[in-house]
């Protein structure tokens, strides 16, 4: 990728590349339960993050900040992934907790057609607190993903790419309902 002569250089990854994790001021307006309960027991000096997925590239920081390193001076670099079951787009940092280091690339995350979004997981998982309102848990990402610039978790769909040499762009179709056998009514989300 790095010697690449190709306009774009697209890397498709099956687990999110960005960081996704709600920070302590989050947890506390939308999870007072447990922000109670780890009050002070933090290693970040009383403050709690929770990283919502550690089996995509947030449980791999060093190994994320090497690769994402690697492509500093990679014009167009792209990735698009999808495991997590929610619609998104963001900047890619070797260090997303440095929103001032500029973006070596755009991420793209692709939902999912009829799998439980993320949404959808944590509600209807094993055990585990339920989750607030889906605008509020985009609010509270977005807050604290500095580099998420859209985020998607209550719609099901997939995502259309049109690639030329003067850009990318990823338009994201979502449908009204998966439990209806009618045919799907594609919203475009923006």
């Amino acid at each position: 990728v790095t010697s690449s002569t190709a306009t774009w250089k697209v890397w498709g990854n099956q687990v999110m590349c960005m960081q996704l994790k709600l920070l302590d001021l989050y947890i506390g307006r939308l999870f007072p339960q447990v922000k109670a309960r780890y009050q002070g027991r933090s290693a970040l000096g009383g403050r709690l993050e929770v990283f919502l997925n550690m089996d995509q590239w947030d449980g791999f920081p060093v190994e994320r900040e090497r690769i994402l390193s690697a492509f500093r001076d990679v014009a167009n670099f792209v990735t698009i992934t999808g495991d997590l079951h929610s619609f998104g787009a963001g900047y890619l940092r070797p260090d997303f907790d440095d929103p001032s280091q500029p973006p070596v690339g755009v991420s793209l995350l692709g939902g999912s057609v009829t799998s439980s979004n993320l949404t959808e997981m944590a509600t209807f998982g094993q055990g585990g607190w339920l989750v607030p309102p889906e605008a509020d848990l985009t609010w509270a990402l977005r807050g604290s993903n500095p580099h998420l610039e859209y985020f998607n978790s209550a719609a099901h769909g997939y995502v259309v790419m049109d690639v030329a040499p003067s850009g990318i762009t990823a338009t994201m179709k979502a449908v009204r309902s998966i439990r209806s056998a009618e045919t799907p009514e594609l919203l475009t989300l923006r």
